[in-house]
C-alpha cells in the first residue's frame, strides 16, 4: 500500500481530489436516499413533504435550544396546524 507522504505533489493533489469526490457523492447519495424515504412515508401516510421537511429541521433546531418538552410540543402542534390548514 502507497503512503501519502511518499507520492508527488501531483499524485497527493490528485489523491485529495478523489477523495473529495468520492466524499461528496457519499453525501449526495445518502440525501437522495432520505428524500426519497421522506417522500414514500409522507406518501403512505398522507403528509405533505414541506409539512416533514419543516418538522425535521424545527427538531434540529429545537433540539439545541433550551426549551422544555411542553414548549416544544406545542410548538410542533403549531406548525402542523399551519401546514394542514394551507392544503
Amino acid at each position: 500500500m502507497i503512503k501519502l507522504y511518499q507520492l508527488s505533489n501531483s499524485k497527493y493533489e490528485l489523491a485529495q481530489i478523489i477523495v473529495r469526490n468520492k466524499v461528496r457523492y457519499l453525501k449526495e447519495s445518502k440525501r437522495r436516499r432520505e428524500l426519497e424515504l421522506l417522500h414514500k412515508l409522507c406518501k403512505e401516510h398522507n403528509i405533505s413533504t414541506t409539512l416533514a421537511q419543516e418538522l425535521i429541521t424545527s427538531s434540529k433546531k429545537f433540539s439545541y435550544e433550551n426549551v422544555n418538552q411542553s414548549t416544544r410540543i406545542k410548538e410542533y402542534q403549531e406548525l402542523i396546524n399551519y401546514h394542514t390548514k394551507l392544503k
